[in-house]
């Protein structure tokens, strides 16, 4: 279970965090997002939908395996009711969910970390306006590989070792003449500029 995204910033999104579309944690999270939607009578209603909607009767697992390689697909032909409904069953699991992310193409070895999935739309990868820099993003086009961590035990390891709130060597570059990759960057500034721009077309940053 993986995916790759275009990468850009988000000075809403905590560092610490990545911003992904909600069908493409459907899929990555395609085992979760099973369990509940087959072994949770409070999600019986989402279920029966997406039957009705593939047109079958008597919805499995391999169903909604083919249901989810659509989603991926067209997620914006998907009813609203259906796409609400999953995500409230990603609202269910999903606070304790971990994701390992990858700059692509790596450009240093703190190209790697590890963040909390949060919601969002349309299909681009966000982190914070600061986070962008730590990892040699520019928000030219790069993008971002994300891999799901399933056990408990590699959740809290990668959160230790890999994400900036937890691991505080993550914000240091001994190669930086100040030592701290923690900067705002051009790009974190110029976002920041145009997400707080008013009528007057003046930034408050």
């Amino acid at each position: 279970y993986s995916t790759r995204l275009v990468l850009t910033n988000d000075p809403n999104i905590k560092i610490g965090e990545i911003g992904l579309p909600w069908h493409t944690l459907v899929a990555i999270f395609e085992p979760f997002v099973i369990h509940h939607l087959f072994k949770k009578e409070k999600n019986i209603e989402i279920k029966l939908a997406v039957q009705d909607y593939m047109e079958i009767e008597n919805i499995d697992y391999n169903d909604f395996m083919k249901f989810t390689k659509e989603l991926i697909l067209n997620p914006d032909v998907i009813p609203s009711h259906i796409k609400n409904g999953l995500i409230d069953v990603l609202n269910q699991f999903l606070s304790d969910q971990v994701v390992m992310c990858k700059r692509d193409p790596v450009v240093q070895r703190k190209s790697w970390f590890s963040a909390t999935p949060v919601i969002t739309e349309g299909r681009v990868a966000y982190v914070n306006s600061m986070d962008l820099g730590p990892m040699g993003g520019d928000s030219d086009g790069d993008t971002v590989a994300i891999l799901p961590v399933f056990t408990n035990e590699a959740k809290q390891d990668v959160m230790e070792k890999m994400n900036p709130t937890k691991n505080k060597s993550k914000w240091k570059d001994l190669s930086s003449y100040n030592g701290v990759m923690y900067n705002p960057s051009l790009d974190s500034i110029s976002t920041i500029y145009r997400a707080t721009k008013n009528e007057n077309n003046k930034g408050v940053y």
